[in-house]
């Protein structure tokens, strides 16, 4: 305990500072002034409000009648069910906007805590850790993908996967192997599947690279040993992970991406060429034209970070280092998408590497790999190698800056733009955004280069000390500029709130038991919000803003009639004289008393999946597809208690199995704590 002790008296106060920066950089955020936008707002709130929902009124969310017609909700790598921060959340309350605000705070908190300690682990001063990891934090990729809940919950785990599989490779003990274990599996669980994959092949290179390093010195038993361990951490992952998995798997026949997508679907969203502005001015990189998402423009990584990487590159640089240069310039050709070889060549030579899009989000890699370099950098100039050329450095930085400013301020109009852009700064609610729609490339340009003058004018040069305190107001001001573009909307958080709760809780059965809805896009959205998510009507949905979709259910769509039939009826209907009344809903098992003269059908207009089992009078029944997506069964004459019920038997063994071997190995980690 000494020095679990010691390490929090030395580092508690950094990782503090961190949670205060965070705090402080994502103020609209913190201070609930501005609601997060795009896929945050119409995606991942509403389904985060449907697992909690479930979960609040004693249900596993395996299932959700309400999303398109029913959908698996376990199923859904994005949903966020197998999430354990969102489970344990879920536990005390419904989802908001302001409780997916503090989620999203809390995985920048954590990958900022990852970071530092990786830092650590090279031996950088506290103080650039404290930078780097703040960087980190408030870097373009974070701004960048607020909408996208999974990509930044992946940035938060991935500092962590990488600090637990270097302390395996250097020395042998359970409790890293233990914590590799775990966090890996809260990349697979949390985050975008992509980065799960792109980093278990960064992993398996660093492991080739170690193990024949040891193999040529003849250290056969550790490289052995080292083998055994990754071997063990693989198998706590996969069966931590089982559940997820085996629900993701089983999804694939109903899925559209199933096998796979095409190689231009997985070229499109890159890091376009011209985006590297935004390693300077970040805020122009958004007025680029470029056939990119806007989630794909800014790998900002801090004015200073940047220049210490640069100048580490000066040096003789050592095996480790190399490393990270050969892995950051590679995840940077692939983050450009077709405008290189390296993801077509990634896409056909290696599995799964065809299973996912939007390379642009690779540049997190480049960012990590840019940021360790800087910490190099700092211990190069710490000890005392060359100052000078640090100073040249960033001299020749302030030159470039100055003369791109020139350049738009002589030879474009940006002046006049930016007198026009300001001129909408009117105090209203909507002042913001009448600045954004009106401002320009050129504009931003000169109010980035300007800034960036203005953070080299300090003496950064002659008093490394005050590095530290510039790098983290360099952030601030970056990340303040660059939010109203990606990350928040015009609307306030608790105006998001208001219309979350403005719906019924729980699940009122004789809201699901009105005629099934067939509301169009047009009617029906607005900018809070899918109304149809939140209405607790069983409703047609064509706002197809998740991917993992049913694509029988694609195909009902585009029946006008059959969707037109399928919403006169209420969600279970009979296909012949007969009485049907429902007697119990929840999201997982429905009950209905049906009384019918002949035989006739029994319709459900619920997404069809083989989990789901029927059962007439306690006998099983057979479930046969229905109207493309849908399912139905056959009920002989008389009167029948009829139950549909969706229990995947074998994930809910996987689930037992996998909180079991979680929590034994948090059990181990508390042991080998207190041993220390």
């Amino acid at each position: 305990m000494k020095a679990r002790k010691l390490h929090m008296k030395e580092n508690g106060g950094y990782y503090l500072l961190l949670l205060f920066f965070g705090l402080l950089n994502y103020w609209p955020l913190s201070l609930r002034m501005f609601s997060l936008k795009n896929d945050a707002l119409i995606y991942f709130l509403p389904y985060r409000y449907h697992v909690s929902e479930a979960i609040q009124h004693g249900h596993f969310p395996f299932w959700s009648p309400y999303l398109y017609t029913g959908l698996p909700l376990h199923a859904d790598i994005q949903s966020g069910v197998w999430n354990p921060v969102v489970m344990f959340i879920s536990l005390f309350t419904s989802y908001n906007m302001t409780v997916l605000e503090w989620e999203l705070l809390l995985y920048v908190f954590i990958g900022g805590a990852g970071f530092f300690r990786l830092c650590g682990y090279f031996d950088f001063d506290k103080k650039i850790s404290l930078l780097l990891a703040a960087s980190y934090m408030a870097s373009g990729f974070m701004i960048d993908s607020s909408a996208f809940i999974p990509w930044i919950t992946s940035a938060g785990w991935l500092p962590f996967v990488f600090l637990y599989f270097l302390r395996v490779l250097e020395q042998s003990h359970w409790r890293n192997l233990l914590l590799l274990g775990i966090s890996t599996a809260l990349l697979f669980l949390s985050g975008y599947m992509s980065f799960f994959i792109i980093t278990a092949y960064i992993l398996l290179i660093i492991f080739l690279v170690h193990t024949a390093v040891m193999l040529k010195r003849g250290d056969r038993a550790r490289a052995f040993s080292v083998c055994l361990q990754m071997g063990a951490a693989a198998i706590i992952c996969l069966i931590i992970c089982s559940p997820a998995l085996v629900s993701y798997i089983g999804f694939f026949p109903y899925y559209q991406r199933g096998a796979g997508v095409e190689l231009h679907r997985a070229q499109s969203n890159p890091f376009s060429l011209v985006n590297l502005v935004s390693f300077l001015f970040p805020p122009a990189s958004y007025q680029l034209h470029t056939g990119n998402d806007i989630s794909s423009r800014n790998a900002f990584a801090g004015l200073f970070p940047l220049l210490l990487a640069v100048y580490a590159c000066r040096f003789r640089l050592t095996r480790v280092q190399k490393i990270i240069v050969i892995i950051t310039l590679s995840c940077f050709l692939f983050s450009l998408g077709s405008a290189t070889p390296v993801r077509a060549f990634f896409y056909h030579a290696f599995p799964l590497m065809d299973t996912f899009r939007h390379p642009g989000t690779v540049r997190l890699y480049t960012i990590i790999g840019l940021l360790l370099m800087a910490g190099f950098g700092y211990k190069n100039l710490q000890g005392e190698r060359d100052k000078r050329s640090f100073r040249n450095l960033t001299r020749a930085a302030g030159l470039l800056i100055l003369v791109t400013v020139l350049y738009f301020v002589v030879f474009t109009p940006a002046l006049s733009h930016l007198g026009k852009s300001f001129s909408q700064l009117r105090p209203d609610s909507k002042a913001i955004k009448r600045f954004l729609d009106s401002s320009t490339f050129e504009g931003w340009m000169v109010i980035s280069g300007f800034v960036q003058l203005t953070f080299l004018a300090l003496p950064v040069r002659k008093r490394l000390t005050i590095l530290i305190p510039a790098g983290l107001l360099n952030l601030v001001v970056f990340s303040a500029l660059c939010m109203p573009f990606t990350m928040v909307s015009q609307y306030r958080t608790e105006q998001a709130d208001r219309y979350v709760h403005s719906h019924p809780p729980g699940f009122p059965a004789n809201l699901a038991w009105e005629r099934v809805a067939d509301p169009r896009v047009k009617q029906d959205w607005n900018s809070l919000g899918y109304e149809a998510f939140y209405s607790k009507r069983i409703s047609i949905q064509d706002q197809l803003n998740n991917p993992t979709i049913n694509k029988a259910y694609e195909a009902m769509l585009a029946d006008t009639g059959l969707r037109r039939s399928i919403s006169g009826n209420r969600f279970a209907y009979l296909s012949g004289k007969g009485n049907i009344a429902l007697a119990g809903f929840g999201p997982n098992a429905f009950r209905f008393r049906v009384s019918a003269s002949s035989a006739v059908d029994l319709h459900l207009t619920q997404q069809y999946h083989h989990h789901w089992k029927a059962f007439i009078d306690d006998q099983p029944a057979v479930i046969s597809k229905d109207a493309l997506a849908f399912m139905k069964i056959s009920v002989p004459a008389g009167s029948h208690t009829i139950r549909f019920v969706y229990h995947p038997s074998a994930i809910v063994v996987l689930s037992f199995v996998s909180l079991a071997v979680l929590l034994g190995c948090l059990i181990l980690l508390i042991y080998f704590r207190c041993k220390q």
